[in-house]
């Protein structure tokens, strides 16, 4: 699960109110808030207890996205950079690693736990 903010045109909200109506639609699905405790459990619990520190975290996670967006738009500009080419292969190389494991532990959960036999 991913939080992404995306700015709604003709809307003048601030980050704090976008924030707020997020932790509140959070609260009120709790599928939804079931998701984020898996995926992202300090957030979870600041969306229920600390509001001020949702804000924080969202802000943090949107900031990392935007850096990440601009690293790889700095590094796409130049296809000739080696440096870049490496940099670029690492992060393919990350998020096979990362898809890999989310494939291994939606069919083989079992291979990650303890397992007691009687």
């Amino acid at each position: 699960m991913e939080l992404t903010f995306v700015p709604v045109a003709g809307t003048d909200r601030t980050m704090e109110q976008d924030s707020e109506m997020m932790r509140l639609q959070l609260l009120g699905d709790p599928n939804l808030m079931s998701q984020l405790e898996h995926v992202q459990p300090e957030l979870a619990r600041a969306a229920r207890s600390d509001p001020s520190r949702f804000a924080e975290l969202l802000r943090q996670t949107r900031n990392r996205h935007n850096e990440a967006d601009a690293e790889l738009a700095t590094l796409s500009a130049d296809p000739y950079d080696i440096e870049g080419q490496k940099r670029i292969e690492e992060a393919i190389r990350q998020q096979a690693v990362m898809e890999n494991l989310e494939h291994a532990l939606e069919y083989s959960p079992e291979a990650f736990g303890r397992v007691t036999m009687l």
